[in-house]
């Protein structure tokens, strides 16, 4: 994901339109100084048709006009902004994404927040997730030990919610997974 800085603030910039998959994060590091994650940007996602899932951070404050414009492949979005800080996105934030087939994951309890506020409420499934949201891959990579037990690094694009004692974590933030 690719972000930009101003006034002391990180926003969500204009994407690569062949993006899969957004996990934005709740800061980002430049130059040794963190910036907390609070908007996305007007336009940021437009037209990113193999977006399948987003998943936005609480320190988000505001979705900019058609940030996700024509994300027609988007099933998934998964806000983690709790009730108490949720807010009204610009019109047309989700112009064009089926809200009929789009789940809307929200934080435990705050479904009913999200049902009845403009724009979220467009969602027909709004899932409340219980407990911990599902493993984020954000700074982390994520590998698996080969036949000849040989560490592998490629990247996966399968995140189970839950993991097997197979897994070390290393001291670079890395997850190791047999």
């Amino acid at each position: 994901v690719r972000y930009g800085i101003k006034d002391e603030k990180a926003a969500v910039a204009t994407q690569p339109e062949n993006i899969k998959e957004a996990i934005i994060k709740e800061s980002i590091t430049y130059k040794n100084v963190s910036y907390p994650v609070t908007s996305i940007g007007n336009d940021a996602f437009e037209d990113c048709t193999s977006l399948v899932s987003v998943e936005i951070p609480g320190s988000v404050t505001s979705i900019g006009y058609y940030a996700l414009e024509d994300c027609s492949g988007l099933t998934s979005v998964s806000s983690l902004i709790p009730a108490h800080n949720l807010f009204i996105p610009t019109s047309g934030a989700f112009y064009n994404v089926n809200k009929n087939t789009c789940t809307l994951y929200v934080p435990s309890g705050a479904k009913e927040t999200y049902a009845a506020t403009s724009v979220w409420k467009d969602f027909k499934n709004i899932v409340e997730i219980i407990g911990e949201f599902p493993i984020k891959t954000t700074g982390f990579t994520i590998s698996r030990k080969d036949h000849d037990d040989n560490w592998d690094y490629s990247t996966f694009t399968t995140i189970y919610k839950e993991l097997d004692n197979g897994c070390q974590f290393s001291n670079d933030g890395s997850i190791y997974v047999e």
